[in-house]
């Protein structure tokens, strides 16, 4: 992977393109949060003990591979999704791991001073 390709997946992305989610906080109330960009990810999906991501997995991967424009990280993404022995809460907490270890895989790619 390019320099130029890290930065095209870690760009803030145009506000048409912006990915709507909800987060839970028990016992009924959901928050609606935007996803600019994939490092956004990383907040959304941190494990919470007081609340807990509300989105459909599938779709998510869809913006990654579609908006986001990566498509590996969307490939891995859907193994994880299709895991069937994966609680939707475990599969949150590898889609965290995932991402994370992806933005910053990206951004050393794209150079230390990247933000």
């Amino acid at each position: 992977m390019t320099k130029e390709e890290a930065k095209h997946i870690l760009r803030e992305l145009d506000f048409d393109d912006w990915y709507m989610a909800g987060v839970m906080f028990p016992p009924k109330t959901v928050t609606k949060k935007r996803m600019r960009k994939l490092e956004d990810l990383t907040i959304f999906l941190e494990p919470n003990e007081k609340m807990f991501p509300s989105v459909q997995l599938k779709d998510l991967v869809e913006w990654i591979e579609n908006k986001i424009g990566d498509k590996q990280l969307a490939k891995t993404l859907k193994d994880i999704n299709n895991n069937t022995a994966l609680s939707y809460l475990q599969k949150c907490i590898e889609f965290h791991k995932t991402v994370t270890s992806r933005c910053k895989n990206l951004k050393e790619i794209a150079g230390e001073n990247y933000v």
